[in-house]
């Protein structure tokens, strides 16, 4: 998707998203149930996260953004009955694109790649050694329980802190703290495992 400039201007409104605050989401929130060009602030300032994740989640370019083009289209029909609650304007919109996705997963039954591979690097040794531990990653997060995986997705895709993920998956904080603190010491561990097992052959 095309990137979007650092400060969002929509009708007077300007929001740097480097500065954005709960107060000024809350307050375009509010305005946008009248006024159309608050909500497309709204939309500068959350479209590229809610693709990111739902690009995460799918693991195909066209397949995020027709979820992100539902999402937000929800989100507009829907925006004169939202009413700020923990996690704010995002927890809603991310637990919408949140069901968008679940909905594409379950009609297709299959999981998506947590990272892209990245550009080619200077030393083509070192950029071969990067993709290949970018691959198992890939693999060691879809191998993670559900619960860690869509944790992992959310905090490391669509960026969101943890009372965010709260929100947006019904659990609490220290529930997705304990979620992805297990997902991180499992991935470290099957990365770990995988520089260990060639060593260990060797020496057998």
């Amino acid at each position: 998707m095309a990137q979007l400039p650092a400060a969002v201007f929509r009708g007077g409104w300007r929001v740097s998203r480097g500065e954005i605050r709960h107060k000024d989401v809350r307050r375009l929130a509010a305005r946008a149930r009248d006024d159309p060009e608050a909500f497309a602030a709204l939309y500068d300032l959350y479209v590229d996260r809610v693709h990111a994740y739902a690009y995460r989640f799918l693991g195909s370019t066209a397949e995020a953004q027709d979820v992100t083009s539902q999402a937000f289209l929800t989100a507009l029909a829907n925006i004169r009955r939202f009413r700020w609650r923990a996690g704010g304007f995002g927890a809603w919109l991310f637990r919408i694109a949140r069901n968008q996705a679940i909905s594409t997963l379950r009609q297709q039954a299959r999981l998506g790649p947590f990272l892209d591979t990245g550009t080619l690097g200077s030393d083509p040794e070192e950029e071969a050694a990067r993709r290949e531990t970018l691959v198992r990653l890939r693999a060691l997060v879809a191998e993670l329980p559900p619960r860690q995986r869509e944790a992992v997705y959310l905090k490391y895709s669509a960026g969101l802190e943890n009372p965010e993920i709260a929100a947006v998956t019904g659990r609490s904080v220290s529930a997705v703290s304990s979620l992805l603190h297990r997902a991180t010491a499992r991935l470290r561990e099957g990365l770990q495992n995988d520089h260990e097992g060639p060593e260990a052959d060797a020496q057998a």
